[in-house]
C-alpha cells in the first residue's frame, strides 16, 4: 500500500511564492535563493525527497531565546560543526516551517518552541559530502536549506544521537566564536530586523 503523502508538499506553487517573496540580505544568499528557486522549478514534484540524489530542500530552525539575545547551536556529530537544528522534510510535514519546528523538537528535546513567523528567515545551499548513512552509501549532494525563526526558553537541550553538544551563544558573540557565515547572517537579521 503506498504511503500517504501530504498533497500540499506535492505542489511547488506555494513554496515558489514564498521564495520569490523572500529578500536576500547579501550576494551569497541571493545566489542561494536563485539556485533554490531553479531547483524547485526543475523538481516540482519531489523537491523535498531525500531520494533525489542531486539534492533536496531541508528545513532549519534558528532558535533564539525569548529576548532574542542568544541562539541555540548544536555540535553536529557527522559534520563536526556548530549548526542550528534542522534536517529533512518528511512526507507528513504540512510545510517547510512545520518541518523546521519538528526537527528542532527532535534534535533539542525542547517542548516550548514557537515559530515566530511562517516566512523564510534565510536561504542557504551547501554540499553534503559523500558518506555512509544507515549502512547505505549516500553520494555527495546539495541541501537547499530554508531557515525559520523559532523562539524557546533558554533551557538545557536533550540531544539526539546526531549531536555531540549544545550551547546558547549570545548573537553578538557569534563572530568571535568562529561560527560559520550563514549563521552570522541569520544573527544579524535577528539583531536588526526582529529586535523587540
Amino acid at each position: 500500500m503506498p504511503s500517504v503523502v501530504n498533497s500540499s508538499l506535492l505542489s511547488a506553487t506555494p513554496l515558489r511564492r514564498q521564495l520569490e517573496a523572500h529578500c536576500a540580505s547579501d550576494a551569497h544568499e541571493q545566489d542561494a535563493l536563485e539556485r533554490t528557486i531553479r531547483f524547485v522549478q526543475a523538481h516540482s514534484d519531489h523537491w523535498w525527497r531525500r531520494q533525489n540524489l542531486v539534492g533536496h530542500l531541508t528545513a532549519s530552525a534558528f532558535v533564539v531565546d525569548e529576548r532574542r539575545g542568544s541562539t541555540l547551536l548544536l555540535h553536529h556529530a557527522g559534520l563536526d560543526k556548530w549548526l542550528q537544528p534542522g534536517g529533512h522534510i518528511d512526507d507528513g510535514d504540512v510545510s517547510p516551517s512545520a518541518a523546521a519546528l519538528r526537527e528542532a523538537r527532535e534534535e533539542t528535546g525542547l517542548s516550548q518552541l514557537r515559530l515566530v513567523h511562517d516566512a523564510v528567515l534565510d536561504v542557504d545551499v551547501h554540499p553534503i559530502p559523500m558518506r555512509i548513512k544507515d549502512g547505505v552509501l549516500e553520494p555527495e549532494h546539495f541541501h537547499y536549506d530554508l531557515r525559520f525563526l523559532v523562539e524557546a526558553p533558554m533551557q538545557d537541550a536533550q540531544l539526539s544521537s546526531e549531536s555531540l553538544g549544545f550551547q546558547w551563544l549570545p548573537l553578538v558573540a557569534l563572530e568571535s566564536a568562529g561560527i560559520e557565515q550563514s549563521i552570522l547572517r541569520m544573527a544579524q537579521k535577528v539583531l536588526h530586523q526582529f529586535a523587540n
